[in-house]
């Protein structure tokens, strides 16, 4: 683990594999999930010689909890702001959900040049019907779970369509003990303040100008987070962005397809490199 300065002097944990003097790649979660969600990812992209830095967005995982509680797109992206700041050439973000929210930020703001973005089931007008499910499931157990095996039960029933691991180690990465012995997600609950989906509207607002950059939007056929009319309205912004539906996946396509997944980030990359 790595980590860098955010923009409140909190602590940004990352995750740095490849060479550094190949194209970086910055690799962003959803919400409520942890920088370990893109391990796979991680290492197929280093082993086709790029600089991946995997983060643990602020208020995740082994990032600092800020104390203004403020886990806003402007205030995530002003955290990544850092990492890019460092970089000797442009980035290639890719954004899940949350993560691709802050992506579309820092894009749209043109502050630092961005090389290409890669946003996985996510626009900037979300569909509210799509979303409220996730949150609804994110607040649903706020006391958390006495045992990870517990915790898996969760979300195979929020996932029927994922078959339970019988290995929880990956899970154990995004739940943590608490005082009181029990597990709690690995996520500041004031997160879902800041995310609701009319202040993620108005923050991404000011989108009007066109992004000159290329994107590919990838779609879970299973999830209804991206409707038509979001898409429209992305296309209306990045006029060039490509679009991918991966059969049989939900909201967190990687975990649901990882190698579908990947066949759609590789070419899309290689084409962009």
């Amino acid at each position: 683990m790595y980590s860098f300065v955010g923009s409140e002097n909190n602590r940004i944990a990352t995750d740095i594999i490849g060479n550094s003097c190949k194209q970086p790649i910055i690799l962003m979660h959803g919400g409520g999930q942890t920088r370990h969600s893109w391990r796979d990812s991680a290492l197929i992209l280093a082993a086709q010689n790029h600089f991946v830095i995997s983060v643990d967005m602020r208020g995740h995982g082994d990032s600092d909890w800020v104390t203004s509680q403020d886990y806003s797109l402007q205030a995530a992206a002003a955290d990544i702001e850092k990492i890019i700041s460092g970089l000797d050439v442009p980035p290639i973000l890719v954004g899940a959900s949350y993560g691709g929210l802050v992506s579309l930020y820092l894009a749209g703001t043109k502050k630092y040049p961005i090389k290409a973005m890669v946003l996985v089931d996510v626009v900037a007008k979300i569909n509210p019907e799509g979303v409220k499910p996730i949150r609804d499931f994110m607040q649903s157990r706020p006391d958390g779970f006495f045992s990870l095996d517990e915790a898996a039960d969760s979300i195979a029933e929020y996932l029927p369509h994922r078959k339970k691991p019988t290995n929880l180690d990956g899970l154990e990465k995004n739940l943590k003990l608490n005082s009181l012995g029990r597990y709690i997600w690995h996520w500041d609950p004031a997160f879902m303040d800041s995310t609701e989906t009319d202040k993620i509207y108005m923050e991404l607002s000011f989108l009007n100008e066109p992004i000159d950059i290329p994107a590919i939007l990838i779609k879970g056929t299973l999830s209804d987070v991206v409707n038509e009319e979001g898409i429209q309205h992305l296309t209306d912004i990045i006029p060039d962005m490509e679009f991918v539906e991966v059969d049989k996946a939900g909201h967190m396509i990687a975990g649901d397809k990882n190698t579908d997944f990947q066949d759609a980030v590789l070419k899309f990359i290689k084409t962009t490199v």
